[in-house]
């Protein structure tokens, strides 16, 4: 009745299959998901696979597909509206565990701690060469200003820091400045973060003319085709930008990046989301939908 993606974890699973009948397979293959998928009413993903319009139009008894995390941006929405499929995910799940992956790469980029635990586990000692920068003081500027970016910005407030917001669609008052203006909003910033979802309007929103705009440094936890990696490494290796730290990219697992060569850019992999609560709180969310939709 449920097909669920082999990312998906084992106490997932658990959590599910008291709902019904669970199949946990590799959907990794648009044939392999289409093939698997007949005869289940609901499909449970991951920020994998790409779910897109042949699906939809080969599984006439999918009725849901639940994505666990923030992003549908690998779910074809509209096809799935064509074909009266429902789409939903779970927001706010895992709101607080990318805010704090979000504040800890900042805090990381300023205090030099990757490179620092590197050198030591190398039998040096280079307290000249790592040291750092206080967040406090400085000008965060947030992109992007729903869920994770109020998160964060509450989360800002222990460290002294003064807070920009860029989001035309998002309401609202608070300690913070609003910018209508993303040229002027990177020029005032030491250091921005993105919060935004992938659509057509912020594939490549920060590119060579925003680049330009901002000189420090650059945190993206939302996904990777909203910062162009090109520009990002023309700035970096020229200096023009202070840092950056990736946990997603354009093409995820990337591959043989030329940013792997700069010493001034820190990663990981897609990590935002994946803490033990917010996962547990995405399942449990999961499952209520599940069951409505499956409730006779």
């Amino acid at each position: 009745m449920i097909l669920v993606h082999k990312d998906v974890n084992a106490k997932a699973v658990s959590i599910l299959s008291d709902i019904s009948h669970i199949e946990h397979a590799d959907l990794s293959s648009e044939n392999e998901l289409i093939k698997r998928l007949r005869g289940k009413r609901v499909l449970v993903v991951r920020s994998k696979p790409r779910v897109g319009r042949k699906v939809f139009e080969s599984c006439s008894g999918l009725r849901l597909v639940v994505r666990l995390g923030v992003g549908l941006d690998n779910i074809d929405t509209d096809a799935a509206k064509e074909f009266g499929v429902k789409v939903v995910n779970t927001p706010g799940a895992t709101t607080e565990s990318v805010a704090e992956h979000t504040l800890g790469l900042a805090l990381s980029l300023l205090r030099n701690i990757p490179h620092a635990h590197i050198s030591v586990r190398g039998k040096r000692w280079e307290r000249k060469r790592f040291q750092g920068s206080e967040l406090h003081g400085k000008t965060w500027g947030i992109l992007g200003f729903g869920r994770i970016g109020r998160r964060l910005a509450d989360l800002l407030r222990v460290f002294g820091t003064d807070v920009l917001v860029y989001d035309p669609y998002v309401s609202g008052t608070g300690p913070f400045t609003r910018f209508s203006d993303l040229h002027a909003f990177l020029r005032a910033s030491d250091i921005v973060s993105v919060h935004v979802p992938l659509t057509s309007e912020t594939r490549g929103m920060l590119s060579k003319s925003e680049l330009e705009c901002f000189n420090g440094y650059l945190i993206n936890t939302s996904r990777g085709g909203v910062v162009d990696e090109s520009a990002l490494y023309d700035a970096l290796s020229s200096g023009s930008l202070a840092g950056a730290a990736l946990d997603v990219f354009e093409a995820e697992p990337p591959v043989d990046s030329p940013l792997f060569g700069l010493e001034n850019i820190i990663f990981t992999p897609h990590l935002g989301g994946s803490t033990k609560e917010g996962q547990d709180r995405a399942v449990r969310h999961a499952a209520d939908l599940i069951a409505k939709e499956l409730d006779p």
